[in-house]
């Protein structure tokens, strides 16, 4: 009989409802300290109000993960908040905190929260 991870049973649940992409559970592992952050895309554009600092926390504790756009982004779920990274420029090109998260992030947290992550 195949044993099946926590991990596994999350990918699958999270495929279930509908995220798209290769998603890591346990997630991507990235270097915050070396992540440059998009301000002006994140706050003057997109009015998110979240810190390079808070942005690389929501990363840090990031349960999951999702590759996107052909290895472009990877972009990062925590409880706190998300945070979309740009892997060819090492740059946080979005972040946002869970008082944002849509009915998709929210989805999301909840497949997390039911497996105990």
């Amino acid at each position: 009989m195949e044993t099946v991870s926590k991990d596994d049973i999350i990918i699958r649940q999270l495929r279930a409802i509908g995220v798209k992409g290769t998603i890591h559970s346990p997630k991507r592992e990235i270097d915050v300290s070396s992540l440059t952050f998009d301000d002006a895309h994140i706050n003057s554009q997109r009015q998110h109000g979240v810190t390079a600092a808070e942005a690389k926390n929501y990363i840090d504790n990031a349960p999951v993960s999702v590759t996107r756009w052909n290895g472009r982004f990877e972009d990062y779920f925590s409880h706190q908040g998300a945070a979309y990274v740009d892997m060819q420029k090492n740059e946080i090109r979005t972040a946002y905190s869970s008082a944002e998260f849509d009915e998709k992030a929210k989805a999301i947290m909840e497949v997390l929260k039911k497996n105990g992550k």
